[in-house]
């Protein structure tokens, strides 16, 4: 029984641990893309392609829009990945307190 409870205890402290650290780097990695954005004059495109496709020169035209939304859901899913992390420690700490 002891044994058990130590594992839950190191499963929780590392739950705890790769949230915080999933939540620092998601904060940093946002800074520094939103950084990137904002440093280039908004008529230059963020990339571009030497080939004059409709295809790429709509993507060259709209490549600002297209990276703040990817980068969006990227936030978004980093978001809702460590709200799932603290609901599965709660879980943990109810099942925790019950079981002593």
């Amino acid at each position: 029984m002891e044994y058990i409870k130590q594992h839950q205890e190191a499963t929780i402290r590392r739950y705890k641990m790769a949230t915080v650290a999933a939540f620092v780097v998601g904060i940093i990695s946002g800074a520094i893309t939103i950084a990137f954005v904002l440093s280039m004059p908004a008529d230059v495109p963020l990339f571009s392609f030497e080939v004059h496709s409709d295809i790429l020169v709509w993507l060259l035209a709209n490549s600002r829009f297209i990276t703040t939304a990817v980068l969006a859901l990227l936030m978004s899913l980093g978001l809702a990945s460590i709200i799932a992390n603290v609901q599965d420690i709660m879980l943990m700490r109810e099942k925790q307190m019950i079981y002593n």
